[in-house]
Parts: structure tokens; C-alpha cells; sequence
């Protein structure tokens, strides 16, 4: 439980003897690995390196955090990947592949196991075709991983890699993170996949074209903001694309009107919900207001020092942020 001193229970005589055991055994496994590894490097024997690539893959399927067993395999890959037998190629492809997914089965963020799937789609001499199809396999897997665990930051980043490698278009992701985000507005890692994207996707957009994709961005988070008020994901997502609008968008009496429909927005949110980050958001809005020199700047001001102090007093945690 949070707050809650996580206290040791004492271990018997006969667990202390098996983790003592179980590390004795661990330590002489790894030292034959080593060793084998030591002696593969020296002589570039097929025996050898086929005891090393067998062991390896007993320790990963225990232990897929180990990086350095992922490293063996990779030294031990090497030939075999920069070899011409395209028969021999594809089915050590298919078999690291296979043990990386075992890898992350039992780890979904174990680094190790997915940067060696990264390092074996690069390395590996196949024909396009074939990489292709593994790539199209791969992006099945990660939708499939993304289903258990949709904020694992691996897997979004090595579908985006996946993504690259098939020259999949901008829209296309961005319609994938759409998809996550409606099943769950606390998706931070969908958000900041979003905010890669959507740059990118409307540098070179009219100026009409940019203000209309940025509208739709705006809707569907006054859809997620009224859904999860007191959801930080959305929230930052919010922060992002208004400022990204004041650089997107040249004309500045555009961006104010954007600015102004933004605080009306919070502020009917506000009046039903008195959420803590509603209210930063809208001390925020309203500093674009109360910089601009308008007429009203000073009432801006006014009722910015009136958000500050109701903060305050719903969040005293961050008395200091609030009064710096």
C-alpha cells in the first residue's frame, strides 16, 4: 500500500540456503557462458558458437534482463547475418525474433529484448521482400502488446521505427494514436507520440489547413478534459498544442481568437468541475490575454492572482510553485 513501510519478513535457514544455492549456480552458468564466448571470439569455431547461441537462449528465457547474454548472441550473429546463405539468414532471423519475443512475454519493458529485435531487422542480409513481411508481422505484434499495456514506451518506439522502415504515412500514425487515445484518454504515451507527429505532419500546410487540424486536436481534448478532468495526460497534451499553435499559426489575431474560445472552454469546465489542472490551464490561458497589451490586461492579471490563490488552498503540496 502507498505510505506504507514495506517491512522484511526474516528468511528460514532452508531459503536462505537456496538463494544462496540458486547463486552459486547462477554464477557458474554465466561463467561458462563467458567463457564460452571468450573462446568463440578466439577461434570462430561453428561448434563453439552453436554451444554459446544454445546456452545464451536457456539463460534469456529465465532472465531476459541480462543484457550482456544479449550481446553474446549479437557477436556470435555476426557471420552469420553478414553471410550470403539467405536460407540459413531467414530462419536465424525468425528463431531471435521468436526468443525476444519470449523476452518480452516475460518482460514487456526489458530493454534488451527489444533492442536486439531492432538489431536483427538491421544487421540480418535478407531480400526487401522478406524484411517487409516481417516488418508488416511486427507492427501486428506491437498493436497486439499495445492491447495489454497500451503506454509501453518500447513498444510505441519500435513501432514507430517498424513504421519508418515501411514509409508508413504521418496520417496513418496519427490515426493509430486517435485509436488508443478514444479507448483511454490517460494514454500519456499516445499524447507524446501525437505531439512527434503532428509537427511534422503540417509543416508545410496553408495556414487554413494548420488552423483546421488544430481545431480537431483541440476538440478531442475538450472531449477528453470534460471526460477526465483530473487526468495529467490530456492536460500536458493541452499545454503542447497551444503552445505549438502560437508558433504554427502566422497571424497573431488568429492565435488570440484561438485563445479566447480556450478560456471559455476551460472556464464552463470550471464551473461544473473545480479541477486543480483545469485551473492551471486557465491561469495559463489567460497570460497569452494579459500579455497582449489589450485594453483588459489588467483584469487579466486580476483574476490570474485570484486562480493563484484558490490553488493555494486546493493543492498546499505546491505552495512554492504556486507563489514563485
Amino acid at each position: 500500500m502507498h505510505g506504507r513501510k514495506k517491512v522484511e519478513q526474516p528468511k528460514s535457514e532452508r531459503q536462505i540456503w537456496e538463494l544462496k544455492t540458486k547463486t552459486e549456480n547462477l554464477k557458474k552458468v554465466l561463467a561458462a557462458v563467458s567463457k564460452l564466448r571468450s573462446e568463440y571470439l578466439a577461434t570462430k569455431s561453428y561448434s563453439v558458437q552453436n554451444s554459446l547461441l544454445k546456452l545464451s537462449e536457456k539463460l534469456i528465457k529465465i532472465n531476459p534482463d541480462y543484457y550482456s547474454l544479449w550481446n553474446y548472441r549479437k557477436e556470435a550473429l555476426v557471420e552469420v547475418f553478414g553471410a550470403n546463405d539467405l536460407q540459413q539468414t531467414e530462419k536465424s532471423i525468425e528463431n531471435e525474433l521468436k526468443l525476444s519475443e519470449i523476452g518480452i512475454k516475460s518482460n514487456p519493458k526489458s530493454y534488451g529484448a527489444w533492442y536486439h529485435r531492432k538489431w536483427v531487422l538491421e544487421k540480418a542480409n535478407a531480400e526487401e521482400n522478406y524484411k517487409n513481411k516481417i516488418f508488416s508481422t511486427e507492427i501486428k505484434l506491437c498493436e497486439k502488446l499495445l492491447l495489454l499495456d497500451n503506454r509501453n514506451f518500447h513498444c510505441w518506439g519500435y513501432k514507430d521505427w517498424v513504421e519508418n522502415k515501411l514509409e508508413t504515412s504521418l496520417e496513418g500514425k496519427l490515426q493509430f494514436t486517435t485509436l488508443k487515445i478514444e479507448e483511454n484518454f490517460s494514454n500519456y504515451s499516445a499524447f507524446h507520440y501525437r505531439s512527434k507527429i503532428l509537427p511534422t505532419m503540417i509543416a508545410n500546410k496553408t495556414e487554413n489547413e494548420k488552423l483546421s487540424q488544430l481545431n480537431k486536436e483541440l476538440n478531442m481534448i475538450h472531449q477528453a478534459i470534460y471526460t477526465e478532468p483530473d487526468d495529467q495526460s490530456v492536460w500536458w497534451y493541452y499545454f503542447f498544442v497551444i503552445h505549438f499553435s502560437n508558433e504554427a499559426i502566422q497571424n497573431q489575431s488568429t492565435f488570440m481568437i484561438l485563445i479566447q474560445n480556450e478560456i471559455k472552454c476551460v472556464e464552463e469546465l470550471l464551473d461544473e468541475d473545480n479541477c486543480k489542472w483545469g485551473m492551471k490551464t486557465f491561469h495559463h490561458l489567460l497570460g497569452f490575454l494579459a500579455k497582449n497589451g489589450s485594453d483588459n490586461s489588467s483584469e487579466y492579471k486580476e483574476k490570474r492572482k485570484k486562480i493563484l490563490q484558490t490553488l493555494l488552498e486546493i493543492d498546499p503540496m505546491h505552495q512554492g510553485y504556486y507563489s514563485s
